[in-house]
């Protein structure tokens, strides 16, 4: 009796360990599935914030150069912002939950906040400067002056306040979404999966 309770022991085994195997290679190949997901929404987002960055460094210069003593010939410099440059976080906000890392998450949401409202301001400084060009010089010249007045503060407001925290917090969330995708690219193995 005790030798067939064996064998029966050992087929039960030897039946379960095929079923085993395909349970853990189905739950390795969703494993991996997640991870390039999650890569996925981490590359576009890096790919959105590069480009970003790049916009706001190529225009920084004609905001530094402004010279706001010459109000009669002055060029008042602005970024027509017409398209929406938010397409990728505004696609993929709802995969968020697909980083694990909250800090991560949290890092990238106040970055594009900032650079938001940066854009924001930027368009408000288009208002200010399209007002100026447009004001003849029949105009009320209090008028003009308070335009230029708002124009210039907006803009040292942006140059020397929100662009140099928006770039620092570009750079911070490339760097948090660089260290995000380097782990889950060392941990997209086997072992990844198994251990971690």
């Amino acid at each position: 009796m005790e030798v067939l309770t064996n064998v029966i022991k050992d087929i039960l085994v030897l039946a379960a360990a095929p079923a085993i195997l395909i349970y853990i290679f189905n739950a390795y190949k969703e494993f991996r599935k997640l991870n390039e997901e999650r890569l996925s929404v981490l590359n576009a987002l890096h790919a959105e914030l590069t480009s970003l960055y790049m916009l706001i460094c190529s225009r920084e210069n004609q905001y530094l150069n402004f010279d706001s003593d010459d109000t009669e010939n002055t060029f008042y410099p602005y970024i027509s912002i017409t398209l929406n440059y938010f397409s990728v976080f505004d696609n993929i906000a709802s995969k968020f939950g697909l980083i694990n890392n909250q800090t991560t998450i949290e890092q990238i949401i106040k970055c594009y906040v900032e650079v938001k409202g940066l854009f924001d301001d930027v368009k408000n400084l288009e208002y200010y400067a399209k007002m100026i060009v447009n004001t003849t010089s029949q105009t009320n010249v209090n008028q003009k002056a308070a335009l230029i007045n708002s124009y210039t503060l907006n803009l040292r407001s942006i140059v020397y306040g929100q662009l140099p925290k928006a770039k620092v917090l570009i750079k911070q969330s490339i760097q948090c979404i660089n260290d995000e995708k380097n782990k889950i690219e060392s941990n997209n193995t086997i072992l990844g999966f198994l251990f971690f």
